[in-house]
């Protein structure tokens, strides 16, 4: 079922009507869910185990059509007849007999032809017949079944030399390579392709051909947290293809790139306007942030630890799921070793008797990509503190030999700084007063260092935060800010100009890698080092810099660095290098980012705040999240959540089990008043409508045995396939029993029953 823009925007709004910022005069409603009696656990569906069977199909008998033979392989085409077991396959692997590492073949399919062809790349001196076996994954009613093929080539069969047999089996592997969403098949596919004669990457011909143009958008590196894998991937292939990589003049100086037109919310006003102007509680350690950087702070280090144990065991998951994507990132090992931390022991050596607070920070949201990350503890112990930092230093010296640690000054604080030559490590460390500070950035330290010395705007100062602090008094086990300075640096000229270079740096970084790779797939072997990578025309010396001339240093076995960092953790923006200058093309694509961020945020930026609170009781935890995007913009999407939801607002109290979704129905809504029109409009009546609705409506999905029994009918990825029964699905007794199961129910607050009676009948 396809649902529209608008619905799925729909349900996203009815849920942001609860993250409204406060207003003493808005209604609100309590949705009363009464408490489910304890049932006991029920069963699951009994679980259906074995072996699925590799499927047998029928011998085909294939010819040798034809052979060539270059310095170091045999290319052969093998023909089979296309019909029969080779029909309908959407996926095919191809496995030869007597095969080496190296050995390549791919199945190339023609649909307007009643045979099929194998083209293989093989080792020369290989005196067997070639076969082998295809497998084949296809649908067998009712699953999708993977099947065997084997083939074999009759020894009396010959073969024509053809000396375009190379080509042909390039572009069918390329081809194969392609269909694979991953940035390094992409760029297999398109280096494969440079090798073909006359390829596209080939130098303008005596005809006058130039080579292609780019074929990423620069405006596509201009985004901020989403599409970044198909943008690499799309940059990968434009470096597979050696598509050109000059880098373009840049004379246009950046402060005449006008940023969004965004304006300032009157927020002293604002917070004189509430009940209780100075009832918030203050955060004493946003006194120690720049007013641009983003911030988070923990009552206790061990509820930090917590949250991150959480975070690797479900967000990350879920996150790469949803971008199904294959990597892990491994962020969380990543900025502990960079920060010279090490999360075991921790919290029982840190406790609260030891560190009180304590806050993280950065100036960017890039955290995939390399971010700076700073942590600035309340020490209430410094002797023992000391000793545990140095404790895990210590660690990470018996991993890394290399690491060593000098000093440095900045505004007259002693910055203790220890880095190995690899920066894996790259702690920055500075005391000030019973705040310490450990960041992996030096310029990061530096903005805190000053902030402290109130030489730079402080975030404790900033009135967007002390406006969203008195919405909310009291204290809480974490807060979490994005100030307005925050958000307009994320999408001023600098730091996005900045991103999208170094995303660009990240595909020339990642170029070597991936070109000793395919070296491996197609020679059966590593490259022995960068001179025979660059002789088998997988890599190219040009490719050993950046576009803008910077080197890019390489061995095979280990990851390309630059300045840029490398491809794995990037140096974080605010250690490289301020743009002054841009070319035309970063000057259009920014102006075109400007152009669609205020299709949605016209006039105001908005701040964000989170608050979390952690409660155990029964041996269960309980997570109690608040979050406030202040809706005062003019934007459409904005305007739209207010037309849809008017003014109301409810609370919701929580459940023991599933999930609910509760959105708000304002009086006002045009929702409310689209429905009234459309039921009055078709009945004749004006007691017929939503007029009996109150203000709220849910829709709810229960905990049940049957979520997995239906789930478990149709996927066979969660096991092994029922026996499929002796009817069709319509006439499926069981199937529908499963479906009249389904525990999903909705509810609505009725305000007036009478005329809810008279609608429904």
């Amino acid at each position: 079922m396809r649902i529209s823009r608008g619905w799925w925007r729909l349900l996203i709004v009815f849920n942001l009507a609860l993250l409204s910022a406060c207003s003493p005069d808005v209604p609100e409603a309590v949705v009363e869910t009464s408490a489910a009696k304890a049932e006991p656990l029920e069963a699951l569906p009994p679980l259906r185990t074995g072996t699925r069977a590799l499927a047998a199909g029928t011998p085909l008998a294939g010819s040798l059509k034809a052979n060539f033979k270059d310095q170091t392989h045999e290319y052969l085409e093998i023909a089979l007849p296309a019909g029969g077991d080779l029909s309908g396959a959407d996926r095919q692997l191809v496995e030869l007999d007597n095969s080496t590492p190296g050995d390549l073949a791919v199945l190339d399919l023609d649909p307007n032809s009643n045979f099929a062809r194998i083209l293989v790349r093989r080792r020369i001196g290989v005196a067997a017949h070639p076969g082998g076996a295809l497998y084949l994954s296809r649908w067998r009613e009712p699953q999708q079944v993977w099947e065997r093929v084997p083939f074999k080539v009759e020894a009396k069969t010959q073969a024509a030399s053809n000396a375009k047999l190379k080509e042909q089996w390039l572009k069918a592997f390329a081809t194969h390579f392609a269909d694979v969403a991953h940035p390094w098949f992409v760029f297999a596919a398109g280096r494969l392709q440079t090798l073909l004669p006359g390829g596209l990457a080939a130098k303008p011909d005596a005809d006058g051909a130039e080579v292609p143009v780019r074929s990423t958008e620069l405006t596509q590196l201009m985004k901020t947290t989403s599409g970044m894998l198909s943008v690499q991937e799309a940059l990968q292939y434009d470096r597979g293809l050696r598509l050109d990589r000059t880098a373009a003049k840049r004379n246009i100086a950046i402060t005449s790139l006008a940023p969004p037109p965004l304006a300032a919310h009157p927020f002293a006003a604002m917070q004189a306007s509430l009940s209780k102007p100075d009832g918030g509680v203050p955060e004493p350690l946003a006194t120690a942030v720049p007013a641009e950087f983003w911030y988070a702070r923990v009552v206790d280090i061990r509820v930090l630890l917590r949250l991150l144990d959480e975070a690797d065991a479900w967000i990350t998951p879920v996150v790469q799921t949803l971008e199904r994507s294959p990597e892990d990132r491994q962020l969380s090992t990543r900025y502990q070793t960079q920060l010279g931390l090490r999360r075991s022991g921790m919290a029982k050596l840190l406790g609260h008797a030891v560190v009180g607070q304590v806050a993280i920070t950065g100036s960017d949201p890039y955290l995939r990509e390399g971010s700076d990350i700073t942590l600035i503890f309340s020490v209430k112990q410094q002797a023992i503190f000391d000793q545990e930092l140095a404790r895990h230093l210590d660690g990470y010296k018996a991993d890394l030999p290399g690491l060593t640690t000098s000093t440095r000054e900045h505004a007259g604080v002693r910055i203790s700084v220890s880095a190995d030559s690899g920066a894996s490590v790259r702690q920055q460390r500075a005391q000030i007063g019973d705040r310490a500070i450990v960041s992996n950035s030096p310029r990061a330290i530096e903005r805190v260092i000053d902030a402290i010395q109130g030489k730079v705007a402080r975030l404790a100062d900033e009135p967007d935060l002390k406006y969203l602090l008195a919405c909310d008094p009291g204290s809480h086990q974490l807060f979490a800010f994005l100030s307005d300075r925050f958000i307009a640096a994320v999408v001023g000229p600098q730091q996005k100009v900045l991103a999208a270079r170094r995303q660009q740096a990240l595909a020339e970084l990642l170029t070597p890698g991936y070109a000793a790779l395919l070296h491996g797939w197609l020679f059966g072997q590593p490259p022995v080092n960068t001179e025979a990578l660059l002789a088998s025309a997988l890599l190219h010396s040009d490719e050993l810099a950046h576009a803008d001339g910077e080197e890019i240093r390489f061995t095979p076995g280990f990851a390309a660095t630059s300045a840029w960092g490398r491809p794995s953790s990037l140096t974080p923006l605010i250690d490289l290098p301020a743009v002054t200058e841009v070319s035309e093309a970063e000057k259009l694509a920014y102006e075109g980012f400007v152009t669609s961020y205020q299709q949605y945020w016209k006039q105001f930026i908005d701040p964000v705040a989170l608050r979390l609170d952690l409660a155990d009781a029964g041996g269960e935890t309980t997570a109690q999240i608040d979050v406030r995007i202040l809706p005062l913009i003019s934007a459409s999407d904005y305007n739209e959540i207010l037309e849809i939801v008017g003014s109301s607002r409810v609370e919701v109290q929580g459940l023991d089990r599933g999930v609910q979704a509760v959105w708000a129905v304002g009086a006002d809504a045009r929702l409310r008043k689209e429905f009234d029109g459309l039921l009055r409009s078709m009945t004749g009546s004006q007691e017929i409508g939503l007029g009996w609705l109150g203000n709220w409506v849910a829709l709810g999905l229960d905990d049940r045995a049957e979520l997995v029994e239906l789930l478990s009918k149709f996927d066979d990825k969660v096991q092994l396939p029922p026996p499929k029964p002796a009817v069709s699905e319509l006439e499926d007794l069981d199937l529908w029993q499963r479906v009249g199961r389904f525990p999903i129910y909705a509810a609505a607050e009725v305000k007036i029953p009478v005329m809810l009676i008279a609608t429904l009948t």
